[in-house]
């Protein structure tokens, strides 16, 4: 996910060095943009293009949090709420939310946010996005999920926002909303390249 630069927006005739947007520039971009846009520090994010496992992960983890919470108050959102902070918005890959009237693009009870990371989100999603994830009062935890091995760190609030990682063959707690997940049902279907590891010589794929 890399910024988009002031000339694929105005056209080649844009010259100028600088890509910092306004609010109101991304607010315009946004209305007219097909594809999700997020708004971080003056750059402009497309989601677009999320890999296969991306998508597999995202899609495990929404449907076992949907079947959890069917009848719950709280609802699932996957990539449709925003997150605003100051001028900068974000849309996580999936969000709990728990406002029972919920007529807005904008999250205003959050009680759980997960990101799936990737290589070109996971600076955000580790940095500038965790920082303003820990100022929203009603979040209780902040799940990242790694995309090419088993491996999910989840962030409380009861703990000082110290993270919590789960492995291969472990059972994930997301202690919010009283769920237990084994870390393979997450990863179900995910494909993840053979490692190749090297010995007297020899080259061993598994």
């Amino acid at each position: 996910m890399s910024a988009l630069l002031k000339s694929e927006v105005y056209g080649d005739n844009y010259r100028e060095k600088e890509e910092i947007f306004t609010e109101a520039e991304y607010l315009a971009i946004e209305k007219n943009s097909e594809k999700k846009l997020e708004f971080i520090d003056g750059k402009i994010y497309s989601m677009a293009g999320a890999s296969f496992n991306h998508g597999i992960i995202a899609t495990n983890l929404d449907r076992k949090l949907w079947l959890h919470l069917e009848d719950n108050p709280c609802s699932v959102y996957r990539e449709f709420l925003k997150i605003k902070r100051d001028t900068n918005y974000f849309i996580p890959d999936v969000i709990v939310d728990c406002n029972e009237e919920q007529d807005s693009i904008f999250s205003e009870n959050a009680i759980l946010i997960v990101e799936v990371l990737s290589p070109s989100t996971s600076y955000n999603d580790l940095g500038i996005k965790f920082d303003y994830y820990q100022q929203i009062k009603t979040l209780q935890e902040y799940v990242v999920i790694e995309q090419d091995s088993m491996c999910v760190d989840v962030y409380r609030r009861q703990d000082n926002w110290d993270g919590e990682r789960y492995l291969e063959g472990s059972d994930v707690k997301f202690q919010s909303i009283s769920l237990t997940i084994p870390i393979e049902d997450i990863y179900k279907g995910a494909k993840f390249k053979r490692k190749i590891r090297k010995y007297n010589g020899l080259v061993l794929r598994r």
